[in-house]
């Protein structure tokens, strides 16, 4: 069984992602000038289609999302997909959402592939037979995050 991680893909969007965090104090042109330069950047770097959301409004999954990786309540700030992976990084309320998502995936027929804890993040490995599911929750302050990768099994 291999995992086929999209790695220059994810740096990609993570670089954009980082480079569009200094955003302008004119803050409702500026974000949204920000926010689509930035999606057109990862974009161009990726070759796929990239949600953004920098002006507060919210991202969306991307299209192709599988339908049994259920994600938790909370704010889609950024999402893309390509070459069977996928990545959706989301605000949520607190460490409740971690917990949501993973029973979302056992119900759905994942099992647990094992965890790890890195100070303040706490990684979820969840698979069935085609996926497997790395579920990211870090926290700092009163800000609470949690990230999804989604990548094919390989045979």
């Amino acid at each position: 069984m291999k995992i086929r991680f999209a790695t220059p893909i994810a740096i990609a969007f993570a670089t954009a992602t980082l480079l569009t965090a200094c955003s302008n104090p004119l803050d409702d042109l500026g974000d949204n000038i920000a926010e689509a330069g930035a999606e057109k950047v990862a974009e161009g770097l990726t070759g796929v289609d990239v949600d953004l959301d920098l002006d507060g409004s919210g991202a969306s999954l991307p299209d192709d999302w599988p339908s049994e990786v259920v994600i938790p309540d909370g704010k889609i700030v950024a999402a893309f997909s390509a070459e069977g992976s996928h990545v959706v990084q989301m605000v949520v309320a607190g460490p409740e959402a971690l917990d949501q998502m993973v029973s979302n995936l056992e119900d759905a027929g994942f099992t647990d592939g094992g965890s790890s804890a890195f100070g303040d993040l706490v990684v979820r490995i969840m698979q069935n037979d085609d996926l497997a599911v790395s579920i990211g929750y870090t926290e700092s302050g009163d800000e609470h995050g949690l990230n999804m990768t989604v990548t094919r099994i390989e045979e």
